[in-house]
């Protein structure tokens, strides 16, 4: 069962602060309203994720599934919240609502939450206790916002906004894909086609050139051992390459480990502003969402912050979390992580000085949107000559290495 860290005031007029365990925020609230308290802040305390060995995690990414998943696709989530919002101011009951969208199903995983939901449904528990009981297979922030719209009456608004939140964030995501499949396909290209010329082409030039017994150019040798070496360990190379894969996959399970690499990232040239700019939308959106539907601040920002990625990035706004909690300001918080962008620090003082921190923080996920686009294209437009210049320039070693000795064995035999 998740734990809480309350404030509250006593019937003496004291503060009272402490933990406690519970289903959710709203049954904390019961009890401290059940012991003559009056809940000021109710903040979610994260769980600390247990300390597993390296082989334990390499058991967990070599489990993972690869073709099949489980959790339900931001997508099918986005359209199943905007299609309950339709339902759900067309009038119809919740219940009903589960049921058709069931029905309509498009995919199985949307079809078997919409089912699970209604069953928690009939057995009396609100949507949103409904929807935490689904664990990490939702996101907290739907969890957070539907418990906001049933306090506020709400509902169908809130999943509206979750609906266009998700769709908008998607569209982000698929973006940066579609920029990274064409340099993806070269690089695939270019290993292929150097591939099959040191394992095809070379070794049939390799028989010629020791038929002559005359000595070779110094970069045909290298060419032809590392045709050797691909034609006799290649396999060996490869699963070299899937060990270290993994093995890197299991290293990155350990938080250390992960903020270091993270960190590393962020300084990279061409992806690490891009993904600075990427993570930095993904939370100021998140937290306009959950600001603007009546969350708390404090209880705001680490829901946001679930949906940065970069674990140097999410100790940051973590440690904003910690300190908006400990009394400081948005700004100040903000401004006391060296890692974050100058902008959202300048933003976060207007957002303190004009007490609308969900309409800032909308802008500034808007305006790193654009910032997102306009690096994609960027990188893209250097890219894509860099990577056809780097493989005409691999197979034109080849080719020239092979036709040097070619040319060699020609001079002396004539």
């Amino acid at each position: 069962m998740p734990r809480f860290r309350y404030k509250a005031a006593a019937p003496s007029g004291e503060t009272a602060e402490g933990e406690v365990e519970a289903a959710n925020e709203a049954a904390v609230v019961a009890l401290l309203r059940a012991g003559d308290r009056l809940p000021i802040q109710i903040v979610p305390i994260a769980a600390a994720r247990p300390r597993r060995d390296f082989l334990q995690r390499v058991r967990a990414v070599l489990g993972r599934p690869i073709l099949t998943k489980d959790v339900i696709a931001p997508r099918d989530l986005a359209a199943f919240a905007a299609e309950a919002a339709a339902l759900l101011d067309a009038g119809l009951a919740l219940d009903r609502v589960l049921g058709v969208i069931a029905a309509a199903a498009a995919t199985p995983t949307v079809k078997s939450l919409a089912i699970r939901l209604a069953e928690r449904l009939r057995r009396g528990q609100p949507f949103s206790a409904a929807l935490e009981a689904e664990g990490a297979a939702l996101p907290t922030l739907i969890v957070a916002l539907v418990r906001a719209g049933e306090a506020g009456g709400a509902l169908p608004r809130v999943l509206e906004q979750y609906a266009a939140y998700a769709s908008r964030a998607e569209e982000v995501k698929e973006s940066v894909r579609s920029a990274l499949t064409y340099p993806l396909i070269v690089l695939a290209a270019a290993a292929a086609s150097v591939g099959l010329l040191l394992v095809f082409v070379v070794p049939e030039f390799e028989l010629l050139f020791r038929e002559s017994g005359r000595p070779l150019p110094l970069e045909t040798r290298l060419v032809m051992g590392a045709a050797g070496l691909v034609r006799e360990y290649g396999w060996l190379l490869l699963a070299a390459l899937v060990a270290a894969a993994v093995a890197f996959a299991a290293a990155l399970e350990e938080p250390v480990f992960a903020a270091r690499v993270h960190r590393a990232w962020l300084r990279a040239p061409l992806f690490g502003p891009l993904a600075l700019r990427f993570e930095v939308e993904r939370f100021a959106r998140g937290l306009a969402l959950l600001v603007g539907g009546g969350t708390p601040l404090a209880t705001a920002l680490p829901l946001a912050t679930e949906a940065v990625k970069n674990r140097a990035l999410a100790a940051a706004f973590g440690a904003v979390a910690a300190r908006v909690r400990e009394g400081a300001s948005f700004a100040a918080a903000v401004r006391a992580e060296p890692l974050l962008p100058i902008r959202l620090i300048e933003l976060a003082s207007i957002s303190d000085e004009t007490g609308r921190i969900d309409v800032v923080m909308q802008r500034v996920a808007d305006l790193y949107r654009q910032d997102v686009a306009r690096a994609l294209k960027r990188m893209t437009a250097l890219l894509e000559p860099a990577l056809v210049l780097v493989l005409g320039a691999i197979v034109a070693v080849l080719v020239v290495s092979i036709f040097s000795a070619i040319v060699g064995l020609n001079a002396l035999a004539v």
